[in-house]
């Protein structure tokens, strides 16, 4: 819990998780209090394990960003790796996305074979060319 006073008012708030975890004074300016409410707990540890050092390491990284799209799309991206890494800890988002561009592949064999065949079968019923000539 944190415990701003202004004038003769004591606001509290609670800490986001990553502070939290680090048992720190939450910033009101924290980079990371957005992408982790309450109740994501293994998503902060699985990035703290695969990131190491109390998140300075993804924290450092995400400032050196300027645009707020790219910080946000660079956090979410960062999760995602780190669940993929803490569900498969060999392949990682690497087996996931080659797992992906197999399925393109095969679903593009399959279209082909269908297509294929059917640009030598001859119609059965003539088309009339309605266009002037």
């Amino acid at each position: 819990m944190s415990i701003s006073t202004s004038g003769n008012t004591a606001i509290m708030t609670e800490d986001c998780l990553p502070c939290k975890y680090q048992r720190r004074r939450c910033p009101a300016y924290c980079l990371l209090d957005p992408y982790f409410p309450h109740g994501h707990e293994q998503q902060l540890k699985n990035m703290h394990k695969l990131f190491g050092s109390g998140m300075v390491n993804v924290t450092k990284l995400v400032r050196t960003l300027e645009d707020p799209s790219k910080k946000d799309i660079a956090i979410r991206t960062i999760m995602v790796q780190s669940d993929m890494r803490a569900k498969d800890p060999v392949g990682g988002c690497y087996r996931v996305i080659q797992e992906l561009q197999h399925q393109i592949e095969c679903k593009q064999a399959e279209l082909d074979q269908i297509y294929v065949p059917s640009l030598f079968v001859e119609p059965k019923m003539s088309i009339v060319c309605k266009c002037k000539r």
